[in-house]
C-alpha cells in the first residue's frame, strides 16, 4: 500500500510537470509578408502584413517597386540576332529596346548563321549536317540542296522558261546537277524575259504632286511609335501603308493591342475604325501588310488573324482603283499612277494558306495582277525583306521569296519590314538568285517604326546602297512620271533620298 502510494505521488507530480511546460511553450513571432499582386515573386513595400505563417498571396521580400506588372528578364541581344546574352539581363514589364525574351546566344557580339557540310566539294552542302556560328567553316556552304554529299555530282546549265514554251532564257540560268521545274536545256527563246508576255501601256496621268508615307514594325505603343507616327501625320500624307508587325504589345492576341497603338496614333486614317481613340476615316487611307508579330503565334497550330482582321476590316473590301480585298490576308489597291500589291509573305507556321513561294497561288495572284496593270509605278509590299544585309538575309529565312520574278512581272520596288531599321538595296543589272535575274528591282527595307533596332551585319548585300539603324519612316512624293523616296528620322534628318523617273 505504501509503494502504490508513492507511486501515485510521483505521477501525479510527472503531469504537474508536463502541464507546466506546455503552459509556457512561448507564443509564435510574427513575420512582416508583403503582397505579391502580380505574382512576380516580388512583394509590393506599401502592403504589409505581420503574421506567423505566410499568407497566401504574400511574400518575405519587398522588392517590387510596381507591383501591378510582372517583371520578367530580359536579356541584351547586341547583335541583333534575336537571341539574347545570358550574362547581361534587366527585370523589366515590358521588352526594351535592344533586349529579348530569348538567353540562348553563347556570343553576343557576332550573327551566327547556318551553315551546311560539303563533305564532295561541289558547292552543294548536306541538310542533315549543319553548324551554327558566326563565320563560314572550311568544307561547309551556305545552302543545303545536296541529296547525296558522298559524291560530287556532274552540273549543267539549265534555262528558265517562264513562258513555258519550251524555249530557254539566255539571261536566266542555273547550274545544277538536275533540271529544275520551269527550266529547260536550251537558251533559244529571245522574248523570255517577261512572264507577261507583253505590257499594257505605261504612262502618267497627272502632274499633281502625290505625298504618302509606308513604315514597318511599329513597336507597342511607346514613345518612339509615338515620335515616328508625329512624323509622319507632319506630312499630311494621302494615305499610309505598312509594312507588317502592327502590334508587339499582344502580337496579335487581342483587339486591344492593335488599338493601343495603330489606333491611338492614326485612327483618324482607319476606315471603320471601332476603337476607344476618336473618330475614323469615310475613306481607305490605312493599308496594312501582316507581319509575324500580327497572328497570334509561332506554331502553325494556333496562328490566327482573327484579332488583326477584326481591327482593320481589311476582309471582303473595295479599295481605291475598284480592287475588292477578298480575304485580306493580301491584296491589291491603286492610286493614282501606283499600283500596289500588298502581300503575305510569311512563311512560317503556315500563316498564308495560298504559299508564299514562286509557284504558290499567291505568287500566281500577283503576276496576273501586275501583268495587267498598265500604272506607271508597281509597288510590293512584303512584311519579310526579299533583299538585304540583316540577319534573315544572311539565315536564308527569306530565301522562299528571292526567285520571285519581279522584274519580269514589272515590278519597280518591294517595301518590307521585319528588320526593325532601314536598308536600301538596288539590285544591279543581271543580277540573280537561282538563275532568275531581278536586276534593276529596288529592295527597300523601312522598319523603323517603333521596335527595337537591329543591326546589318557583313558581309552586305552586294547591291546594298545604304543602311541605317534608327527609326524613322518613308515618304513617296510622286510627281508626274517622277516618284522621290525618303527615309525620315522623328527629328527630321533625311537619312537617304532616291529618285525613280520613267
Amino acid at each position: 500500500m505504501k509503494k502504490l502510494s508513492v507511486f501515485l505521488v510521483l505521477l501525479g507530480i510527472t503531469v504537474f510537470f508536463v502541464s507546466q511546460c506546455k503552459k509556457k511553450e512561448p507564443p509564435c513571432v510574427e513575420k512582416a509578408w508583403y503582397q505579391d499582386h502580380d505574382k512576380d515573386g516580388r512583394g509590393n513595400p506599401d502592403m504589409k502584413q505581420m503574421a506567423c505563417e505566410q499568407p497566401d498571396g504574400y511574400v518575405a521580400n519587398d522588392t517590387d517597386e510596381d507591383d501591378n506588372c510582372a517583371e520578367v528578364l530580359f536579356y541584351q541581344d547586341t547583335d541583333g540576332d534575336g537571341r539574347g546574352n545570358p550574362d547581361v539581363s534587366i527585370l523589366a514589364c515590358k521588352r526594351p529596346d535592344g533586349y529579348v525574351a530569348d538567353s540562348t546566344d553563347a556570343d553576343d557580339s557576332c550573327v551566327e548563321f547556318h551553315f551546311y557540310e560539303d563533305a564532295d566539294s561541289d558547292g552543294l552542302g548536306n541538310p542533315d549536317i549543319t553548324t551554327f556560328v558566326c563565320e563560314q567553316p572550311p568544307g561547309f556552304v551556305t545552302n543545303n540542296d545536296d541529296d547525296d554529299d558522298t559524291a560530287p555530282c556532274e552540273k549543267f546549265t539549265f534555262y528558265e522558261d517562264a513562258d513555258s514554251d519550251g524555249l530557254g532564257n539566255q539571261l536566266s540560268t542555273i547550274d545544277t546537277c538536275a533540271q529544275p521545274v520551269g527550266y529547260v536545256t536550251n537558251g533559244d527563246d529571245p522574248d523570255d524575259l517577261s512572264v507577261c508576255h507583253e505590257y499594257p501601256a505605261k504612262y502618267a496621268t497627272s502632274n499633281e504632286t502625290l505625298v504618302f508615307a509606308i513604315e514597318g514594325d511599329l513597336g507597342d505603343e511607346g514613345s518612339v511609335e509615338e515620335s515616328v507616327a508625329n512624323l509622319i501625320k507632319s506630312w499630311d500624307p494621302a494615305f499610309i501603308v505598312t509594312a507588317g508587325d502592327n502590334d508587339y504589345s499582344t502580337d496579335g492576341t487581342e483587339f486591344d493591342g492593335f488599338d493601343r497603338g495603330i489606333g491611338r496614333y492614326f485612327h483618324e486614317y482607319i476606315y471603320d475604325y471601332h476603337g476607344i481613340h476618336g473618330d475614323g476615316s469615310d475613306t481607305w487611307r490605312f493599308f496594312p501588310a501582316i507581319g509575324d508579330h500580327d497572328g497570334n503565334g509561332w506554331e502553325a497550330s494556333s496562328f490566327s488573324l482573327e484579332n488583326y482582321m477584326d481591327f482593320f476590316s481589311i476582309a471582303n473590301q473595295d479599295l481605291p482603283g475598284g480592287y475588292n480585298t477578298g480575304h485580306g490576308r493580301y491584296y491589291q489597291f491603286r492610286w493614282g499612277d501606283i499600283h500596289f500589291f500588298v502581300l503575305n509573305t510569311w512563311n512560317w507556321a503556315l500563316a498564308e494558306p495560298d504559299g508564299a513561294k514562286k509557284d504558290s497561288e499567291q505568287a500566281e495572284w500577283l503576276k496576273e495582277q501586275a501583268c495587267a496593270s498598265d500604272a506607271l509605278f508597281k509597288i510590293v509590299i512584303s512584311h519579310w525583306p526579299p533583299y538585304g544585309s540583316n540577319k534573315h538575309w544572311h539565315t536564308n529565312d527569306s530565301d522562299h521569296l528571292r526567285d520571285w520574278r519581279w522584274k519580269a512581272m514589272g515590278i519597280d520596288i518591294i517595301f518590307s519590314g521585319n528588320d526593325h531599321g532601314y536598308e536600301r538595296v538596288e539590285l544591279p543589272e543581271g543580277y540573280k538568285h537561282k538563275g532568275v535575274n531581278n536586276g534593276g528591282v529596288y529592295g527597300i527595307t523601312t522598319a523603323g517604326g517603333g521596335a527595337s533596332i537591329y543591326h546589318c551585319s557583313e558581309p552586305f548585300h552586294p547591291g546594298s546602297k545604304i543602311r541605317y539603324a534608327g527609326h524613322g519612316a518613308s515618304r513617296i512624293t510622286v510627281t508626274g512620271n517622277s516618284l522621290t523616296h525618303e527615309f525620315i528620322t522623328p527629328e527630321g534628318t533625311v537619312i537617304d533620298s532616291w529618285t525613280i523617273t520613267k
